[in-house]
């Protein structure tokens, strides 16, 4: 696959590192910590001399008792929840995310999902994610990207594009659709299939 990639209708390869730095955040799917670092001190690194703000993205991602931790101690997903208040507290116009949903808890999971959408509608921001999460797709976003077979793709509206078909192809795993009484639908891999 090649092509070119776009911000505002401008080429990204055109677009100065310094001035790219302000476009977007990007949030790795391993999150890296040096040793001695509290759990804290991720964000203020982020946010330096803006109490409030550090405080509105702990609680927003519900990690106010794990301030002082130091960041070795940490589980995955605590990691996790840290990296990506980080890549949103650094106020950026675009949030890139690899795996935002890895090593957490479903409870997180759906949490982080909803946070995302809120604040990427309330504040007018995009959010680009890679996320194998095929249940949870439909509930947080808009549009989906997939890599089919034979270096083709699909691309559209999450009504369009995410469908059992297109899916089974792309994953290689027999998909099933489940309605749920709120006339919604999701998608669930098939057992021994």
């Amino acid at each position: 696959m090649h092509g070119i990639i776009q911000w505002r209708g401008q080429d990204l390869a055109t677009i100065e590192p310094d001035d790219f730095a302000k476009i977007r955040s990007y949030s790795e799917q391993f999150v890296q910590g040096a040793f001695g670092m509290r759990a804290i001190d991720l964000l203020e690194a982020v946010c330096p001399h803006e109490t409030e703000k550090v405080e509105e993205y702990l609680n927003l991602f519900e990690l106010q008792d794990l301030r002082q931790a130091w960041w070795r101690h940490l589980s995955g997903g605590e990691k996790q929840r840290f990296a990506l208040a980080a890549a949103l507290a650094q106020n950026a116009s675009c949030w890139l995310m690899d795996e935002p949903l890895a090593h957490l808890d479903l409870h997180y999971q759906v949490q982080i999902l909803s946070v995302l959408a809120k604040q990427s509608q309330s504040q007018q921001k995009a959010w680009i994610a890679a996320v194998h999460e095929v249940s949870l797709i439909r509930r947080a976003f808009t549009h989906a990207l997939i890599f089919m077979p034979e270096q083709t793709y699909l691309a559209g509206s999450i009504e369009d594009v995410l469908k059992p078909e297109y899916l089974e192809a792309a994953l290689g795993q027999k998909m099933l659709e489940a309605q749920l009484p709120d006339g919604s639908s999701y998608l669930v891999p098939a057992l021994g299939a």
